[in-house]
């Protein structure tokens, strides 16, 4: 299988990298690739670990609202509606 780069920049890092490491082009190459892969999969997780948590949040903030409404004092006084005094 052939890998073609076609920027002048990717070609020079990979370079660089494959001179300071030893490796070959292709193991510098495939060991990048690797590792975005490993980051992207562990971002995904994490979004995904974020999405259930505030769903969680969600669902036990709206059990509570649902179980203990507030009272019509508590209603105005987060409207702004009670008078300083």
């Amino acid at each position: 299988m052939a890998l073609s780069i076609k920027s002048e920049e990717a070609d020079r890092l990979a370079r660089h990298l494959s001179q300071i490491t030893g490796e070959s082009m292709t193991e510098v190459v495939t060991v990048a690739l690797r590792k975005r892969v490993e980051e992207q999969r562990a971002s995904s997780a994490r979004k995904g670990e974020m999405k259930h948590r505030l769903d969680d949040l969600s669902w036990r903030m709206f059990q509570t609202y649902v179980s203990a409404p507030l009272t019509k004092a508590e209603q105005d006084e987060y409207a702004g509606d009670t008078e300083i005094g």
